[in-house]
């Protein structure tokens, strides 16, 4: 994140992937698509808060003759919670969400995106306790 920060207050790019579960450091729980408590990073709201950069979701569909596309959303700033790192958060879920419905055969994981639980008293891989 540190390295992340000063690419940021360069003025360069940065790609940063916040969609992914990087366990209970630096995260929350927020909701993403029917999960109500899915482990989100708050990566955004340190960048964001620390650099006051601007973030334009970007994302790469293939075409129907096979070709690429990248698509650009409309630029994250002004409206960004900077200081409510849980609305921070669900807001990006928000924003990942809409991007993966317009294309969504075409998005996959690759990782264990609810792998970290909000009980922590509860062993890998089970989301809820049994009542």
């Amino acid at each position: 994140m540190k390295e992340m920060i000063r690419v940021l207050k360069r003025g360069e790019r940065l790609f940063y992937l916040g969609d992914h579960d990087y366990g209970r450091n630096k995260s929350v729980f927020v909701p993403f698509f029917a999960v109500e408590d899915a482990c989100t990073t708050t990566g955004a709201n340190i960048l964001f808060s620390m650099t006051d950069c601007a973030m334009i979701p970007v994302t790469g569909f293939r075409d129907a003759n096979g070709q690429y596309e990248l698509n650009l959303a409309p630029t994250i700033h002004e409206n960004f919670p900077k200081k409510d790192v849980e609305a921070g958060a669900a807001m990006m879920n928000k924003a990942y969400e809409e991007v993966i419905l317009r294309q969504l055969d075409q998005w996959m994981w690759l990782h264990k995106r609810y792998k970290t639980m909000p009980d922590e008293s509860l062993p890998k891989g089970y989301r809820y306790k049994n009542s």
